[in-house]
Formats: structure tokens, C-alpha cells, sequence
């Protein structure tokens, strides 16, 4: 069964974007693999 969705209310954020920037300026951490081959990783082993 599919979900059933509320409407958007007003301000509510619709689209978010991921970045590594914060942690590694406040924790000093980098990735280890780029984004991309981390999911191809995933769906090899999950698929």
C-alpha cells in the first residue's frame, strides 16, 4: 500500500542537500570514498 501524504505546510523545506564541509572543519574529517561509489557499493551488495 502506498503512503499517504500530508500537503506541504508553508516553510516547510522541501529539498535538502548533503555536505562534508561542516565535519571537516569543526571535527577535522574527510571521506574515505567519493559519494557516488559509495552508493554503486551499496547497491552491489544490497541488490
Amino acid at each position: 500500500k502506498p503512503p499517504i501524504y500530508a500537503p506541504f505546510r508553508h516553510g516547510e523545506v522541501y529539498q535538502i542537500a548533503l555536505s562534508a564541509k561542516k565535519a571537516r572543519k569543526n571535527l577535522g574529517w574527510q571521506p574515505k570514498i567519493k559519494l557516488e561509489k559509495g552508493i554503486k557499493n551499496y547497491l552491489k551488495i544490497t541488490y
